[in-house]
C-alpha cells in the first residue's frame, strides 16, 4: 500500500490527538490567554454551549493583541477567528495534511456529529505518525519539497 493510500485509509480518531483546551463565549482575553498557557497548547477553542463557536490562537494573540491597546477584560470573542475551519473525527490523516496545508494552518479542531469540540489535530502530531508509520520514507526525504537527486546519495 502506497503512503497516499495509508493517510487516505488513517481516520483522525486512531491518532493520540489533544485534549481541547476550551472557554466559554463570552471569557475574558486574560483568562483564555492564560488557559492556553496553562494548557501549553497553541489555541483555546471557544464554546457556545457544547458547540465550536471559535478559536483564540498563538496567531490571533500576535497579530490581533500584542502591540496593540486592548483590554484584557474584553471577552475572547472579538479576538478569536470564527468559524473555524473544522473536521470529524472520521477524517482522514490526509484530509487533515491537506486542510493545514492549504488553510496554512497547523491546529485543526476535531468535532463531533453535533459540531461540539472533541480533539485538536495538530501538524506536530501528523509529523509524529508519519515518522513513527514511513520512517524510511521521511528519512530519504530532500532537503526541499521539491527537489529531485540527480544522483543517488554518495554516488
Amino acid at each position: 500500500m502506497s503512503i497516499k493510500d495509508a493517510l487516505r485509509k488513517e481516520r483522525l480518531v486512531h491518532l493520540p490527538l489533544q485534549e481541547p483546551v476550551t472557554v466559554r463565549a463570552g471569557t475574558s482575553l486574560e483568562v483564555a490567554i492564560e488557559r492556553m498557557r496553562a494548557g501549553r497548547r497553541g489555541l483555546v477553542l471557544v464554546c457556545e454551549g457544547p458547540r465550536l463557536k471559535g478559536v483564540f490562537t498563538e496567531r490571533d494573540l500576535l497579530r490581533r493583541v500584542i502591540g496593540e491597546a486592548v483590554d484584557r477584560g474584553s471577552p475572547v470573542d472579538r479576538y478569536m477567528t470564527s468559524a473555524p475551519e473544522t473536521l470529524p473525527g472520521e477524517a482522514s490523516v490526509l484530509d487533515a495534511i491537506a486542510l493545514m496545508a492549504e488553510r496554512g494552518i497547523r491546529r485543526v479542531p476535531v468535532v463531533d456529529p453535533a459540531g461540539a469540540a472533541t480533539h485538536v489535530a495538530s501538524a506536530e502530531v501528523i509529523v509524529d505518525y508519519l515518522a513513527e508509520h514511513f520512517p524510511g520514507e521521511v528519512l530519504n526525504l530532500p532537503p526541499h519539497l521539491h527537489q529531485v537527486m540527480k544522483t543517488p546519495e554518495g554516488g
